[in-house]
């Protein structure tokens, strides 16, 4: 055996330890609870408080903000509040009420989240469920805005899954608009359909996220 082949197990050693010693890290952003692997977790002081599961997908990260607002809020409320993107949830069996949100994306809901409701409506039509969107129609929370979200976003989406009747009002909420991050296609579409191109900024109301969640709660409880 020659110099060559003792460098050559070194780095292979050396290569297999940095694998072996970054695993838990990679894997430690998510817990696994009740067979799904969790983002975020709070309120397990909450041992008399209702279980509830925050399902979200969203594409540019807005979503996830107000999610974990809601989250936040519920677990303040009493509530224990797991969160995770809906890619990583498998079992809704063990929760008393699920939250469900998605990102507006080319006027749709994300593809991944409505399989999911059309992939567990037997079990989520009996349990309370309620639903949350964020949209750039809705940096103009005006009246007529919100009954065109509600008209053209949820009550679509609700008609593809007639078993489950979500309890109280939707949540209707804008995001961020930052055309640094938007895909040219999606940009496209926004000058498409809204005419010209929406200013750029923050539209997130996280007062209204919280009131929304409040409401929400009392209906649980």
């Amino acid at each position: 055996m020659g110099k060559q082949w003792i460098k050559t197990q070194i780095a292979a050693c050396v290569f297999i330890f940095f694998i072996v010693l970054l695993m838990p890290v990679a894997g430690s952003a998510y817990r696994t609870i009740s067979g799904n692997d969790i983002e975020l977790t709070c309120g397990q002081q909450n041992v008399a408080g209702k279980r509830i599961l925050i399902i979200y997908d969203t594409k540019y990260g807005a979503t996830r903000t107000i999610a974990n607002t809601i989250q936040d809020v519920l677990c303040a409320a009493g509530a224990q509040v797991d969160m995770s993107i809906v890619k990583r949830i498998q079992d809704v069996s063990t929760y008393d009420a699920v939250i469900v949100g998605s990102a507006i994306i080319s006027e749709q809901w994300r593809p991944d989240l409505v399989k999911f409701l059309k992939d567990q409506e037997e079990i989520l039509a009996t349990k309370p469920v309620a639903v949350f969107i964020v949209c750039g129609l809705l940096k103009d929370d005006t009246p007529e805005n919100r009954e065109i979200a509600k008209k053209h976003y949820i009550d679509r989406v609700l008609q593809k899954i007639p078993m489950i009747i979500p309890v109280g009002n939707p949540g209707l909420f804008a995001g961020i608009m930052d055309y640094s991050v938007l895909t040219p296609l999606d940009e496209f579409l926004v000058r498409a359909l809204f005419g010209r191109m929406l200013p750029e900024g923050d539209y997130r109301n996280f007062d209204k996220v919280t009131q929304w969640t409040e409401d929400i709660y009392a209906l649980l409880r």
